[in-house]
């Protein structure tokens, strides 16, 4: 977790320096498609290049913090915060290509009431209980440009592999749908 935190501070840090505005990511986050969520992020980028051979595409290496909130009716709600680094081209034409990758904490609340037991006394419920997990994403997008072709509005589709490990024991891998819009 400290690791993560240090990670969001440097790339606070270097987004400072470089005085770059970040591109706004505000996207559905269906898990498994079915599980309604909203993922926030913040995307800088580190470094770009122009395309090859008069081919005015532009390449970045990109950077930012994300939030992921979502809910699993009838079992949980989770809520997680991540670090991503990723590859974006852009296209003249407006087609988008961006390939990310997350490391994070995802925490998932339950909110029906647990007990403890204890023959001594008589504990109250506690209430949304749950537990945390270490998360990893990759993801690869294609998406476009919104309206006009000189505006930098983007709508990006992104399919999102989740490999999550509840308290380092065991793995668990799920499929997320990222639906996204993208402006600056």
């Amino acid at each position: 977790m400290l690791r993560t935190i240090l990670l969001f501070g440097l790339l606070a840090n270097a987004s400072t320096l470089a005085g770059q505005s970040p591109v706004i990511n505000l996207s559905y986050f269906g898990v498994l498609g079915t599980h309604p969520g909203l993922k926030i992020g913040l995307a800088w980028p580190v470094a770009s290049w122009p395309g090859e051979d008069g081919d005015a595409g532009l390449s970045q290496l990109i950077a930012g913090p994300s939030l992921i909130v979502y809910f699993h009716r009838r079992n949980h709600l989770g809520l997680g915060l991540q670090a991503e680094l990723g590859f974006r081209h852009r296209r003249p034409a407006g087609f988008q290509l961006e390939t990310m990758a997350g490391v994070g904490v995802l925490r998932a609340w339950r909110p029906e009431r647990m007990y403890d037991f204890d023959r001594a006394a008589d504990g109250p419920p506690r209430h949304w209980s749950g537990q945390s997990f270490f998360l990893k994403t990759v993801s690869l997008g294609l998406g476009g440009r919104v309206g006009n072709r000189h505006g930098d509005d983007r709508w990006l589709l992104k399919p999102t592999l989740l490999h999550t490990r509840p308290y380092a024991t065991a793995s668990h891998f799920n499929i997320a749908i990222d639906a996204a819009f993208q402006f600056q």
